[in-house]
């Protein structure tokens, strides 16, 4: 008969703690949960997690971490005032409390320039400005932080179509790309047709081509742009994405065509659509 379990991975902790898995991992991360890592796996011992159970019953275990929200009004104020010094510090202090980088980048830098832009103003304020530069060195940092060399499951391609000029939402995207195993070919914003187009020459295991549009007047370049691509290979898949989607002016989705919502969304789709592609490449390989 076996005996009891020695060890537990992070999902079974959080199971046995009646905690979210995000919070049991902060718990580790914040080393008020001693573990070891194997791989990407963490791994508590029976004895340590009992260790902690019992401090946790006598009311000693540290405060809970501050939430993303928290996090993202104590980084406003540094990116409003074109702070990156004071920016960084606050970013790499939500990474050590346990925050995964998904929250570092879209709930911490994304939410916090949301807030920074007031859509009821006919002109946007400096602050807004000096907001959403400040975020894209930050996310240039944290990327090249956490970025880990490995092979590539793949490529994808970013850029924003002619006459769309904000950048920063794609970077974003980009990023939290990488960090999941693909290559990325970031060709920035106001990007011709063609150039979308050349840009599969020579490109191998291409995942998809990722489009953000903020504008919705920008339209009938995106449409002229979708039409460029399928002309050029109609059976690399076009994901659309950006403030522009969520518009109830613009016609989305474009038929034929994939639609990323946020973030988030955006990171799952380019996932499956690289289990959906893996037999093609598999059999052009052959």
């Amino acid at each position: 008969m076996p005996g009891p379990q020695r060890e537990f991975n992070l999902k079974q902790v959080a199971a046995l703690l009646d905690v979210h898995y995000m919070t049991a991992y902060r718990y580790v991360r914040s080393r008020q949960l001693a573990a070891r890592q194997i791989g990407t796996t963490w791994i508590i011992s029976a004895e340590d997690l009992a260790a902690f159970q019992r401090h946790r019953a006598l009311r000693v275990v540290a405060p809970e971490v501050p939430t993303t929200r928290t996090w993202r009004e104590r980084i406003r104020p540094a990116l409003e005032s074109g702070d990156e010094v004071e920016g960084w510090r606050i970013l790499e202090s939500a990474l050590n409390s346990g925050l995964a980088p998904l929250e570092c980048y879209l709930d911490i830098l994304v939410g916090a320039v949301t807030d920074s832009s007031d859509s009821s103003r006919k002109e946007p304020l400096v602050a807004e400005y000096l907001a959403i530069s400040t975020a894209s060195r930050l996310v240039a940092r944290l990327g090249a932080r956490l970025r880990r060399p490995g092979r590539s499951r793949g490529t994808v391609i970013f850029g924003a179509p002619a006459g769309e000029y904000h950048s920063f939402p794609i970077a974003v995207v980009a990023d939290l790309v990488r960090l999941h195993g693909f290559t990325c070919v970031e060709l920035g914003p106001n990007v011709p047709p063609r150039v979308f187009a050349q840009s599969l020459e020579g490109v191998h295991r291409v995942v998809a081509i990722g489009i953000g549009m903020t504008m919705s007047t920008h339209l009938p370049v995106l449409l002229e742009t979708v039409a460029v691509v399928r002309e050029a290979d109609p059976s690399i898949p076009i994901v659309l994405g950006g403030q522009a989607t969520l518009d109830d002016s613009a016609d989305f989705p474009i038929a034929g065509t994939f639609w990323a919502p946020d973030g988030r969304s955006a990171l799952e789709l380019f996932n499956e659509l690289a289990e959906q592609r893996r037999p093609l490449w598999a059999q052009s390989a052959g």
